[in-house]
């Protein structure tokens, strides 16, 4: 089954905020708070590592004043 993860990023200076959400069939996902990591480039690589496989992944950053999600990224791209 391709379950596709939703990661919902905060991004500040010093560090990132991470939140992820799993599309699940007929259902709406969970959204869980992964904690924070530093503004890095090692963290977020770690960070994907860690969410498994690319082709699942769809990346957004939350907009300033503003509730919706905009994608950013998603693999392949």
């Amino acid at each position: 089954m391709n379950r596709v993860r939703f990661v919902g990023l905060d991004v500040h200076a010093e560090t990132i905020a991470v939140a992820v959400a799993v599309a699940v069939a007929e259902q709406d996902g969970e959204v869980r708070s992964l904690g924070v990591i530093p503004n890095r480039e090692d963290s977020v690589r770690k960070l994907v590592r860690k969410l498994g496989p690319v082709e699942q992944l769809r990346f957004g950053e939350g907009q300033p004043n503003n509730s919706r999600v905009q994608c950013v990224s998603s693999f392949p791209p």
